[in-house]
């Protein structure tokens, strides 16, 4: 054995008894110069989160210790000793208080064999969630908040419980550097609280509550296509007035009837011009007769009916 034998690459050369000439030389070896290194960390962690770190060790199978530091040139005042597998070692370690820290790894019998980690910020992790005093049934809630870390990724939905948190229909929110944002839309009036959870740090967060009233009642207008259609082929385009403007399910159908509402023939229409105008593409029916508008809300209300007609020849 030689003690102390610096890294690089050797043979060893023998002598005769008498030293005055070589016998015999081994191969070539190398010796290499003991080492720890430091796989890539996060730059922000939360405070009382378990960080996992790892990194290779040589000589193979020697013990390797982690801490944390505030201070990039002096070590750690405790250590945790890693799990080593040949020249690969790992473990953890937790932050205790927020600000500026550094991993260190290193040798635990030669301290000397060290790495340092870049600058770690510890944050304590928060989330906060905020929506409107007021809302109205079908139409979408704005929704903001904040997260720390701000690249986390958080999830909002409504519900009508503060105490509950929802089991499924989750939405990912927006987030610009912690500042999340997002919608939501109620489908009934009542009292609503939006939830947002952050699945990273396990966070959740509920807003104050959201009265949320019922839609206005729409009024349907028409507007005469006029002219008159063969029966039977093509389209008749249709459309009115929606008041107040909304966007509102709708839906339309013909009738040679101005007081009772069809059963079947129902056509979706789509609410255009900002919401103020609704608008189809009629099938032509395949009878000739002087046909009335009928148009309703796709839940069947507020259905109305036109004062004139169309011609089908």
């Amino acid at each position: 054995m030689i003690p102390g034998i610096a890294a690089g690459t050797y043979s060893i050369h023998v002598r005769d008894a008498g030293n005055t000439a070589i016998v015999g030389v081994s191969n070539s070896f190398t010796v290499q110069a003991p080492s720890v290194t430091l796989n890539v960390l996060p730059s922000t962690i939360t405070l009382d989160g378990l960080l996992d770190v790892s990194g290779l060790v040589s000589p193979a199978g020697d013990t390797v210790q982690i801490g944390f530091s505030a201070s990039a040139t002096v070590s750690p005042t405790s250590w945790v000793t890693a799990t080593v597998n040949g020249n690969v070692w790992s473990g953890s370690v937790t932050p205790s208080a927020t600000g500026a820290f550094y991993v260190w790894a290193q040798q635990t019998n030669a301290p000397s064999v060290n790495v340092v980690s870049a600058a770690i910020t510890v944050v304590q992790a928060s989330l906060t969630v905020v929506g409107p005093e007021t809302g109205t049934a079908g139409a979408a809630l704005a929704i903001t908040g904040s997260v720390v870390p701000a690249s986390d990724i958080v999830n909002i939905q409504l519900s009508t419980s503060n105490v509950a948190m929802p089991t499924s229909g989750w939405v990912a929110a927006s987030n610009n550097n912690g500042s999340i944002s997002g919608s939501l839309t109620p489908s009934d009036a009542g009292t609503f609280y939006v939830w947002a959870q952050d699945p990273a740090s396990g966070l959740t967060a509920v807003s104050s509550a959201i009265a949320v009233n019922a839609a206005a009642a729409v009024v349907y207008g028409f507007n005469n296509p006029g002219g008159s259609y063969a029966h039977g082929s093509g389209t008749i385009g249709l459309n009115g007035s929606v008041s107040p403007a909304q966007a509102m399910g709708t839906q339309v159908s013909l009738s040679t009837s101005n007081t009772t509402a069809p059963a079947s023939g129902w056509q979706a229409a789509s609410i255009i011009d900002s919401n103020a105008l609704w608008a189809v593409y009629y099938t032509t029916p395949a009878e000739v007769g002087n046909y009335y508008i009928w148009v309703q809300t796709t839940a069947g209300a507020d259905t109305v009916v036109s004062s004139f007609t169309v011609s089908v020849t």
